[in-house]
């Protein structure tokens, strides 16, 4: 029984292994600050509106409109989150940092969309989109598009659950990491963006490596 429990083990150690190695290092991934909003504030991002739009730090997030998405957020970890709403009739609000990056770095982060507005005759598609910029006279592509959400991509009133990124830096340089939200036509119905970083996937397998380890200590010890 022991032997087979260290073969078990073995099996499921070396699998995590190897995803421990194919997964982004410490040293790799890039370290936002303030990333995920525990200050309770929003040290270290930028806030730009062109309306009414904002960004507030939060515990929790619930949108009432309906729809079959869900409809009620917390962190991914941590006690805060970002929150962008996007105001005004056609105007947007955007959240940004700026960091620096070589190639092969990876930027990881996660946002919700809550779609707060329905299409009527091709009106009323709030959006939502994120963008790793070079700023200008990097000599390298001015930008990658991160993700984009919009009304008519999603559907009306829908909401997802939180969407995890993970983008792998192709240029080195200095970035302009932007959120932005949109409002488009109305503003009676706002919609919302959630933004909070992604657990380390490295330091999740070495915890699963380290309960791994313990718990057939334990079976060899019973």
């Amino acid at each position: 029984m022991v032997m087979d429990s260290k073969r078990r083990f073995s099996f499921a150690y070396g699998i995590a292994v190897l995803c421990l190695v194919a997964s982004p290092t410490m040293a790799d991934l890039i370290a936002l600050k303030n990333a995920s909003f525990e200050t309770g504030d929003l040290t270290e991002w930028s806030v730009s509106a062109t309306g009414t739009g904002n960004v507030t730090v939060v515990h929790s997030w619930t949108q009432g409109d309906g729809g079959s998405g869900p409809l009620s957020w917390g962190p991914t970890q941590g006690s805060w989150f970002a929150l962008m709403s996007a105001g005004d009739a056609g105007t947007s609000v955007k959240l940004s940092q700026t960091f620096t990056a070589n190639v092969g770095d990876v930027l990881q982060f996660a946002y919700f969309w809550d779609g707060g507005d329905a299409i009527e005759g091709g009106s009323y598609n709030d959006a939502a989109q994120a963008t790793a910029q070079l700023t200008p006279g990097a000599g390298a592509p001015a930008g990658y598009s991160l993700f984009t959400e919009s009304i008519a991509t999603r559907g009306n009133y829908n909401g997802t659950p939180w969407q995890y990124v993970s983008f792998t830096i192709q240029a080195t340089g200095t970035y302009d990491l932007v959120f932005e939200l949109t409002n488009a036509t109305d503003s009676r119905s706002d919609s919302y963006l959630g933004i909070d970083v992604v657990p380390l996937p490295g330091a999740v397998l070495l915890g699963f490596l380290g309960l791994a380890a313990a718990g057939l200590k334990l079976r060899q010890l019973a």
